[in-house]
């Protein structure tokens, strides 16, 4: 057979970075695809056709074309070969990996077809190689096949688990990653199928990867323990960090942060979520927990499924009033955004109607709680909940309580005196401080900060906002309890030195167009010193004026529930390890 030389893997590297004569590549290329074709040696004319493609890049006809061309070879390669020959599986692999390549440039539907491919190829790896001296190999880590795309395949068996994806070439030798059967069985979501690779092979999986990887197939396949074996998991995936050694991260071939950056988070997250549904009383705790350890996998390293779990994770959190959460517009938009980019799953149409449906629901009790129950629209949206995978049962059937709990309470009307209690429950101005703040934080204001020691000149938080074109600088006095007439003696003089000493204005640009103080007290004022108060306020408005206000407990309770900034301020509870009595 004919062997590659120099000017066909110049051509393949001037395709893979569009460097040269385009369409002197693109002839190359496919010349050499045809002269292989004739030969039968189908592996190499569809990678020929591949990088044929690549060259091809502007004109999409040819692109398509040569696109077609080289997914018909790599068929013919799987087919025409015997099914346990490394060529014939490359084939296999080549085509699955292609036709994925095709969704993104084509737009073609092939999903389906390439689990199909896979599946095929994860069974001929246990059904050829579970006797073979190297099955671990085949069967837990993967194996580089490397050829000279003529005469010769040969499998380089690693201790370290392969990317799939990966291909090298060099020195006239390309160098292709081969799945294993488990790692196969995983991508597909086949977790009997990982398992019994697990079974046949306990002692195959030495890395922390493959060790994360294992426990969590034994999460799904034995719910009982669940909870327990994601928490495994994500633990062993926490600790796969970069090699310090480079003989280490060669023999490896490559390192990514996918299972720090990805895979830890997202089984913790599965761990909280599995707790949750053996634990349905404290269901929202645990949903609170789950939406907070899947923060970060929106950025950097992505997987659909992930991606898609935890929009449904953040937004069942909004739905219980755990934490900022995600609305249903919110988490709407963001799946219509990963289903049109990422992998398309049979629960996606499911998962969407569960938003309309709860989100409508809701909206009704709020609006018409009458009319909103007889809809039914809370059952079929618990209903469309139990179809969707991402959550099991249990956790299903804990949350669909604690929704029907919120539907109740938005029906007979919400305890809201939890806030009072809360409030009340502040007995150090230095956490009211830390609360408040984080009440304004959620304004997003220019600029807001706690001003602590003997030159706060009476402003212990200063807040910038921009209202109407006019930036607007608010200063706040903080007291606990109630205001005495003692305790007003000390204020009225912080208060009036809020104005007489200017604010820098090192960190925010530009000045201020007004300024405003304000006293906040988690309390009242007492009924001797109201009057005392009352005319104080008046005064410093009619003679020098100066815009003050007192905001008392109601006040504050107000200011939480109008903005809608309950959330917050259980968040900025926490932070401070004050407890909700409802």
């Amino acid at each position: 057979m004919t062997l590659p030389d120099d000017e066909f893997w110049d051509a393949v590297n001037s395709a893979t970075f569009h460097q040269g004569d385009a369409e002197t590549t693109e002839k190359i290329l496919f010349d050499m695809a045809s002269v292989w074709r004739s030969e039968q040696n189908y592996f190499a004319a569809g990678y020929a056709m591949e990088y044929a493609s690549r060259a091809a890049q502007g004109n999409q006809e040819k692109m398509l074309s040569h696109f077609e061309a080289a997914a018909q070879d790599f068929e013919n390669c799987a087919n025409s070969q015997s099914p346990d020959s490394y060529s014939s599986m490359a084939g296999l692999l080549k085509l699955s990996s292609f036709l994925g390549q095709g969704r993104w440039t084509f737009g073609l539907r092939t999903q389906v077809l390439c689990e199909n491919i896979l599946e095929e190829l994860g069974q001929r790896l246990i059904s050829y190689y579970h006797d073979s001296s190297n099955k671990v190999g085949f069967l837990v880590t993967g194996v580089r096949l490397e050829t000279d795309l003529a005469t010769s395949w040969e499998a380089k068996i690693t201790q370290y688990e392969v990317r799939l994806g990966e291909e090298r070439w060099g020195n006239g030798i390309l160098s292709v990653n081969l799945p294993s059967a488990f790692q196969i069985f995983v991508m597909l979501g086949d977790y009997q199928g990982a398992q019994a690779v697990v079974d046949e092979c306990p002692g195959g999986f030495t890395t922390h990867g493959l060790r994360g990887w294992k426990a969590a197939v034994q999460a799904f396949t034995t719910p009982d323990e669940a909870a327990e074996k994601f928490a495994e998991a994500a633990e062993y995936f926490a600790q796969d960090t970069r090699p310090d050694d480079p003989d280490e991260l060669r023999a490896r071939g490559s390192w990514s942060s996918a299972n720090i950056d990805l895979w830890a988070k997202y089984f913790r997250s599965r761990s909280a979520l599995a707790f949750a549904g053996r634990d349905p009383k404290n269901v929202k705790k645990f949903i609170a927990e789950a939406a907070d350890a899947i923060k970060g996998t929106e950025v950097g390293c992505h997987d659909s499924q992930v991606s898609k779990y935890a929009i449904l994770i953040r937004y069942l959190a909004h739905l219980l009033g755990q934490g900022p959460g995600m609305t249903a517009e919110d988490a709407r938009r963001e799946f219509l955004s990963e289903t049109r980019f990422g992998t398309e799953n049979t629960y996606d149409p499911v998962l969407l109607q569960f938003l309309k449906l709860s989100s409508e629901s809701f909206a009704g009790f709020r609006d018409d709680p009458g009319k909103e129950l007889t809809t039914g629209k809370l059952r079929l949206a618990l209903d469309a909940l139990s179809q969707i995978p991402l959550i099991d049962t249990e956790a299903t059937n804990a949350v669909g309580v604690e929704l029907g709990e919120r539907a109740l309470n938005e029906v007979l009307g919400q305890n809201k005196t939890w806030l009072y209690r809360a409030l009340e429950s502040i007995t150090q101005e230095t956490t009211l401080q830390k609360i408040t703040l984080r009440l304004l934080q959620a304004q997003l204001p220019l600029y807001a900060q706690i001003l602590q020691g003997p030159l706060e000149y009476g402003r212990d938080i200063v807040v910038v906002l921009e209202e109407g074109g006019n930036r607007i600088l608010r200063m706040y006095q903080l007291k606990c309890g109630d205001i005495s007439t003692a305790v007003w003696r000390t204020v009225k003089s912080q208060m009036g030195e809020m104005f007489q000493v200017p604010l820098s204005e090192f960190q925010f640009t530009g000045s201020v167009q007004a300024r405003q103080g304000f006293l906040l007290a988690n309390g009242h004022a007492g009924e001797y010193v109201e009057p005392a108060m009352d005319g104080w306020f008046k005064e410093q408005k009619e003679d020098h004026q100066r815009d003050l206000k007192f905001i008392h407990l109601d006040a504050i309770v107000t200011w939480i529930l109008e903005p809608r900034l309950i959330n917050e301020f259980k968040a900025a509870l926490a932070e401070q390890g004050i407890k909700i009595v409802y």
